[in-house]
């Protein structure tokens, strides 16, 4: 195989900066998706979750995953989940861009949270309607307004008619 992959290790704190001793690590990719092989001239199934140990010291290595910059459908991330051996855990939001190796420290992220606290959408600044597909069925979307205008959430649905759509989210009415 010769697809693009991007290696991540290193030496993971805590969100307060606290090193680690022990745990696991696991990383699932938001949706399925393909990545192109130029070699073979074929698409291989990218997905579901790996896990790997953190060691005593707080390291990890041997995480290799396929950058999202070439997985298709576009606009899919990584969640990183960190479990501590305590019970405390948090996770992180990953997208990486392109295949050169990185420290665990310096991934980019579209965000982290505890787990257990508020949920956090991707924010995608494209048309709802190419979101829409069965790999991405039943996830959530916020697109951000322009100015003067309103974001809004959306989550894909397969409709009776068997086509899938970004249908936008309503929410009651109120004071802000």
């Amino acid at each position: 195989m010769s697809i693009p992959q991007v290696q991540i290790s290193g030496k993971i704190v805590t969100p307060d900066g606290v090193g680690v001793a022990g745990g696991e690590l696991l990383v699932a990719l938001s949706f399925p998706g393909t990545v192109h092989d130029p070699v073979a001239d074929v698409d291989h199934r990218v997905g579901g979750i790996q896990r790997f140990a953190i060691g005593i010291d707080g390291s990890v290595s041997g995480v290799v995953l396929v950058p999202n910059s070439q997985i298709t459908p576009v606009g899919s991330f990584y969640t990183v989940t960190y479990k501590m051996p305590g019970g405390s855990s948090w996770y992180e939001l990953w997208q990486l861009a392109d295949d050169t190796p990185i420290e665990i420290g310096d991934v980019p992220l579209l965000g982290s949270q505890p787990v257990g606290t508020e949920l956090m959408l991707p924010m995608r600044s494209v048309s709802p309607s190419s979101l829409a597909s069965g790999a991405t069925r039943g996830h959530l979307y916020l697109v951000p307004g322009g100015a003067g205008e309103e974001d809004k959430t959306y989550v894909v649905l397969k409709g009776t008619d068997d086509v899938y759509r970004s249908k936008v989210l309503a929410f009651g009415g109120g004071p802000d």
